[in-house]
């Protein structure tokens, strides 16, 4: 549950384009190690923005210390600071905050369906009542800024029940299918919701090609955040 594909894709799908300019403010929701909040960081540096605030909460302990850990580690970004906390949601959303420019979230997705056996697992992925949909949208509606906006990654079994529950708070605006590899069926998707309604930009990705080499698109949105040796062929089909 280190650097996953989930986590990658939603760091690298977010059109940073869309957020407002001057500083921003980021809020993680699940925020794991950190994945999410260094790799926006990161692109966000090469686009120039040098003012954010992130805000990273996660209710696994071991995984807010290790989110801290590199932190400290990352790359200096004057300009840049992160916040990371281990709370849950329910009880950080009723603190009263500032509002958010924004809002990510790789939360636990799946609702009832079988368990895996490790219990750090199980939280990261199973929601049932630690972060329900409803609540996790209301907070975010809540939390964000005028002109934010908030990006989630699902499987594809649960994006029509998070747009159903989205929809009286939020607009959709981006939705992106990804699909593991060429001619396969989709898995994941990348949501993106704002204040404002407009229409929504609709795009589909595979992460590789029918020969199972990393397709021309995935290498386009990704290669910013991976090392060049990540894109050697390690096996085939």
């Amino acid at each position: 549950m280190k650097i996953g594909t989930d986590s990658v894709l939603l760091a690298a799908a977010v059109p940073l384009e869309w957020l407002p300019p001057g500083v921003l403010r980021v809020l993680d929701i699940g925020c794991g190690c950190g994945v999410v909040a260094f790799c926006l960081a990161d692109r966000l540096w090469q686009q120039g923005r040098r003012d954010a605030h992130w805000v990273g909460i996660d209710i696994d302990a071991p995984s807010v210390e290790e989110a801290m850990l590199n932190a400290a580690e990352f790359p200096s970004r004057d300009g840049f600071s992160f916040d990371f906390q281990n709370v849950s949601f329910h009880q950080w959303r009723g603190n009263g905050h500032a509002k958010f420019d924004l809002v990510v979230s790789n939360p636990p997705f799946f609702g009832a369906s079988l368990k895996p056996a490790d219990p750090r697992r199980c939280l990261s992925r199973h929601r049932d009542d630690l972060l329900p949909f409803d609540e996790l949208i209301a907070g975010t509606a809540d939390l964000l800024s005028d002109q934010g906006r908030f990006f989630v990654i699902l499987p594809v079994s649960e994006v029509s029940a998070f747009e159903r529950q989205a929809d009286p708070l939020l607009s959709l605006r981006f939705k992106m299918m990804i699909r593991p590899v060429w001619g396969k069926d989709f898995n994941r998707c990348v949501l993106g919701f704002s204040r404002q309604a407009g229409t929504v930009q609709e795009t589909e990705l595979s992460i590789r090609n029918a020969d199972y080499s990393w397709s021309q698109s995935y290498r386009t949105l990704t290669e910013c955040l991976y090392w060049e040796k990540m894109w050697e062929p390690r096996y085939s089909k």
